[in-house]
């Protein structure tokens, strides 16, 4: 009698496993990268915005005392020439028109 012995060999399910483990983990590890790095760029970001709205505030205090230096320079050329104050008001009127400043010369 002869015996016949026949290997039926099942498919080997461990190396995709362990492919499957490996993407898990690194998709775990991805996932907790990029939240940790968007709360980061959030803080990053509150903090430059702080620093932003403090520039423009020293540019605001800059421009006003620019401005009052140039009005109080103003007051002392007009003192120098011997300028005076005019209270009355002057308007100007275009009572003809001209070439200059007619509608029709367009």
């Amino acid at each position: 009698m002869k015996t016949i012995v026949a290997i039926i060999k099942q498919p080997s399910y461990g190396f995709y496993f362990n492919v499957g483990i490996v993407l898990f983990f690194a998709l775990v590890f991805l996932y907790m990268y990029f939240l940790s790095m968007s709360v980061v760029h959030v803080v990053l970001r509150k903090e430059v915005m702080q620093k932003v709205a403090t520039i423009e505030s020293d540019i605001a205090m800059l421009e006003a005392s620019y401005i009052d230096a140039q009005h109080k320079v103003s007051n002392k050329i007009a003192a120098l020439e011997n300028f005076t104050e005019n209270d009355t008001k002057i308007f100007v009127s275009r009572s003809e028109a001209t070439l200059v400043l007619s509608d029709t010369a367009r």
